[in-house]
């Protein structure tokens, strides 16, 4: 019996509130990327962020199923069975508890600028491909990132989208697309 392997990319995030950012982010990184699915992860806390400032895990995991009507993404409360909001803890669940699959990490790129104060950061890139995907307003952000000088040997040229997610990591791509200036923050504050 053959059994088939599954593209999946993962998107992590507070999402508080999910956005047409979150959706088109993960439209593209299905469609150039050629993933059968992507899950949002929905993060316990950010440690990077006050806690006051993000809304309870209940109320943003429920607005985020509210938000999807699409079957190819996937709403998650994996950090919370996992019961850490590291993406690094996140990963290597996944990877020990589904051997078979083909992860990416999705990730937008206004996060590099404080992506080398993650938990572990550099070996997130030896964990799964990470799929870095252009924000206006934020692209210089990957010129001044401090883990992008670290693994600038390991980017992956767009044009080799496609076969991504089968390559050996530490490897990394930066893909363009997305037009308009989004974010959970902003949305937030207008209420």
């Amino acid at each position: 019996m053959v059994t088939y392997k599954k593209n999946i990319g993962i998107l992590g995030g507070t999402f508080d509130p999910p956005h047409e950012g979150h959706l088109n982010i993960s439209m593209q990184a299905i469609n150039k990327l050629k993933l059968d699915e992507i899950w949002w992860v929905i993060s316990l806390s950010n440690p990077l962020k006050k806690k006051e400032k993000i809304s309870n895990f209940s109320e943003r995991y429920s607005n985020a199923k509210k938000y999807v009507n699409n079957r190819k993404i996937i709403v998650s409360n994996l950090e919370e069975k996992i019961n850490s909001p590291y993406t690094l803890d996140l990963l290597e669940y996944l990877t020990f508890k589904f051997p078979k699959q083909n992860f990416v990490w999705i990730l937008g790129v206004d996060n590099l600028k404080n992506f080398h104060k993650w938990k572990n950061w550099k070996r997130i890139f030896y964990k799964v491909p990470i799929a870095i995907f252009d924000r206006p307003n934020y692209s210089l952000n990957i010129i001044r990132s401090k883990c992008m000088n670290v693994f600038k040997k390991n980017r992956v040229p767009s044009i080799s989208s496609e076969k991504f997610k089968h390559l050996n990591t530490p490897c990394w791509i930066f893909l363009y697309g997305w037009g308009k200036q989004t974010s959970s923050s902003k949305i937030k504050n207008q209420k």
